[in-house]
């Protein structure tokens, strides 16, 4: 057979010449108004359920991520995304991102302080007054809606809550998966939210999302939403670790799953360590070596030198970088992984607490891969893991992943999916399955998972045909809230 010259076209075909030919009907495409959106720190994507599949959502450029920025504006204009970022530095007091830092937190805690010095616009407390304008009303020890974390926006005149800003980012997300799905009003979303969130943080993003407009928000821990998305057999039984380097922060999970259930066994990370610290160092680096040419540079030139760099070196094994004068440098993958030591030995400490607290003893299992599978008798490895699932966009740098390799002393988990695109799309999985168009899968907290797990253990050990899954009738889900 011939060839098509087109999509659905043969040679000879008369719609290849430009005539009209009557097409035969063909099924309506089945979708929800549901979509999946991964609500990051640095950046945020969408998806949806079509012909019940994941489906990510580009914006109007086929730009498939959207940075979380929001700038406003005096006239109270609210602009989002890739044309928010790009007032980073004209309008940084009124251009607000990393806000993911602050929802749903207490001024008062240590670590608002640490993140308030990093970020360029003010950080402050709310007060009783601004309870009813920021939807506090009832919350906090004094249900006056006080002491929880706001940020001062000159170009409006007032405080702006981080549910307000998130809500911005949603709203954009929601957005374009309408559009995606012919104008389709979308009313329903699963959100994502951090392993380590806590009832206060995960409630605060369930109001972002209703600020936004929708009527029923669901959350996802992202490590969940990351097993879903590569696939993991979840009526297995399996240990998964999930390895999550983003541009600004680092989540590592431990998750066991099987019997239709996951639970996360262990978390642990860190919140100011990510891609954006590998490109910094690596900006450091052209700077010295300019130095040593006699050259300086311009620190924002560097710094987006050194991101396309490292970058490209995902692709390709190495990348020639203009320097000031109109000499080069040639960075190879080697030399980024030398540059960047310090980084990548800081991603080791939260890696191995995780594994401790999940009984897994990551030593023995690189002693085991070094021998090669050798007949000497290894060291008892404590639990076994059977992925390492990749996620966030730092995760495509090569030595990020050799990193990884020589950690866990396994390859990563190959997978179809782009690491930046993966939480969104496990979101919209498991979306797809709340509205029964993908397989059900149960998301349960770490007690409810155990006790079900532990019951399913015992029913497959006193009869193998008695065993049946425990629906999940958690308080959680009845929130609304944190799967």
């Amino acid at each position: 057979a011939r060839a098509p010259v087109a999509s659905g076209l043969r040679r000879g075909d008369r719609r290849a010449r430009g005539v009209a030919r009557a097409r035969p009907p063909t099924a309506p495409r089945v979708y929800a108004s549901i979509c999946g959106i991964d609500l990051g720190t640095t950046n945020s994507c969408v998806a949806v359920v079509i012909d019940g599949r994941p489906v990510l959502v580009p914006d109007e450029k086929g730009r498939r991520t959207i940075p979380s920025v929001v700038h406003f504006a005096p006239d109270g204009s609210v602009t989002v995304g890739h044309a928010a970022a790009k007032r980073l530095t004209r309008d940084p007091a009124n251009t607000f991102h990393s806000v993911k830092r602050f929802i749903g937190k207490r001024f008062k805690d240590k670590k608002v302080a640490e993140d308030a010095r990093r970020v360029p616009y003010e950080v402050c407390a709310t007060v009783e007054a601004d309870a009813e304008a920021m939807g506090l009303v009832g919350l906090g020890p004094s249900k006056n809606g006080a002491g929880f974390v706001a940020v001062r926006c000159p170009a409006l005149g007032r405080k702006v809550s981080p549910e307000e800003i998130s809500a911005a980012i949603v709203k954009r997300c929601v957005a374009l998966a309408s559009a995606k799905l012919g104008g389709e009003l979308i009313t329903k979303a699963v959100i994502t939210v951090p392993a380590y969130f806590d009832d206060g943080q995960c409630d605060a993003t369930i109001r972002a999302g209703r600020r936004a407009g929708l009527e029923t928000v669901k959350l996802l821990r992202e490590p969940i939403a990351a097993a879903l998305a590569y696939g993991v057999d979840v009526t297995g039984d399996e240990t998964v670790f999930v390895f999550d380097l983003g541009g600004g922060t680092f989540d590592v999970s431990v998750l066991d799953v099987g019997g239709g259930a996951v639970e996360v066994l262990a978390t642990g990370g860190d919140a100011h360590l990510g891609g954006d610290d590998l490109d910094r160092a690596v900006a450091v680096w052209l700077a010295k070596e300019a130095k040593l040419m006699g050259a300086t540079v311009d620190p924002r030139g560097a710094l987006q030198a050194a991101r396309r760099a490292r970058e490209k070196l995902s692709d390709a094994t190495e990348v020639v970088v203009p320097m000031p004068g109109g000499s080069t440098k040639t960075l190879t993958r080697p030399l980024l992984e030398k540059v960047c030591s310090e980084i990548l030995r800081d991603l080791r400490l939260p890696v191995e607490n995780a594994a401790d607290s999940a009984g897994i003893n990551l030593e023995a299992l690189q002693a085991e891969s070094r021998s090669k599978k050798s007949s000497k008798k290894s060291r008892k490895t404590g639990r076994p893991f059977d992925h390492v699932l990749l996620v966030g966009g730092a995760t495509k740098t090569p030595a990020v992943r050799r990193f990884v390799e020589n950690t866990f002393g396994r390859r990563p988990t190959p997978g179809l999916v782009d690491p930046d695109e993966v939480v969104a799309l496990g979101a919209a999985a498991h979306a797809g399955a709340l509205e029964g168009l993908v397989a059900q899968t149960e998301t349960l907290g770490p007690m409810q998972a155990s006790l079900i797990r532990a019951f399913a253990r015992k029913m497959r050990n006193e009869d193998e045909s008695l065993f049946e899954r425990v629906r999940d009738d958690a308080e959680g889900v009845e929130r609304g809230g944190a799967f």
